[in-house]
């Protein structure tokens, strides 16, 4: 388990440097346990700060969360637990662990021992394109159709331009697994963030039967569909 990310957390740089980092602390450890496809569950940064509701986005928490979850699409035997809706807004390190626990617990139980019953992550990001006057982002939803956790509209979305600047924008569920952002402001889209703040409070995409948080995302997207790697299979211990 792997619960650790705060202390890189204080810049850009430093974020973008942790996705190397991660994948090199995995691969070494594998390598001296003689233990190619050790399973890893990193827990994502939890929110922490106060909620920025009128802004687009804030801070440098959501570059790193970004880089854990490129560890898992990258790694084999890597999972990741999103912890953005259990955070304190006040405590670096919240009390809430045993939700921690158990969302490490339906990981576990669902890729290293194979239950097929076992629902542990939220919506994960497949590919995002232009759809008329906003984007559309299609999701890999396990737990039935996307969702929000509190019954609302969907809330935490940003949309910018070619200048890349963001501004927060209209979202709305279009079937099971898509979503589709737009904004006045914003003419012609050319990226889309998601829960981009050190304390995403208000964002609350889910799916259905889990109601587990989709992970904080930023795509940015050209004429034609972009398409992110598929996150690799993992392997149950020898």
């Amino acid at each position: 388990i792997w619960y650790q990310g705060e202390s890189n957390a204080g810049s850009e740089q430093e974020t973008t440097e942790y996705r190397s980092l991660l994948q090199l602390v995995i691969r070494s450890w594998r390598a001296a346990f003689q233990y190619p496809d050790m399973p890893f569950g990193v827990v994502s940064l939890a929110a922490f700060r106060q909620h920025q509701p009128d802004k687009a986005t804030h801070g440098t928490w959501p570059g790193l969360r970004d880089a854990q979850l490129n560890t898992e699409r990258n790694s084999p035997s890597v999972g990741t637990i999103t912890t953005i809706d259990i955070g304190d807004a006040e405590d670096i390190h919240p009390r809430d662990k045993r939700t921690v626990g158990d969302r490490l617990s339906r990981w576990a139980a669902a890729t290293v021992y194979g239950a097929a019953d076992v629902a542990w992550r939220g919506p994960r990001t497949k590919n995002a394109r232009r759809d008329g006057d906003g984007l559309r982002i299609e999701f890999d939803v396990e737990g039935g159709r996307l969702h929000t956790r509190d019954g609302k509209p969907i809330a935490g979305f940003a949309i910018a331009g070619a200048d890349g600047k963001f501004v927060l924008a209209d979202a709305e569920i279009i079937g099971a697994t898509a979503v589709k952002v737009r904004s006045s402001q914003v003419a012609e889209p050319f990226e889309v963030r998601y829960a981009w703040q050190d304390n995403p409070a208000s964002a609350n995409l889910a799916d259905e039967v889990s109601r587990l948080p989709a992970h904080p995302f930023s795509l940015r997207v050209e004429a034609d569909p972009v398409r992110l790697p598929q996150r690799p299979s993992t392997a149950a211990p020898q």
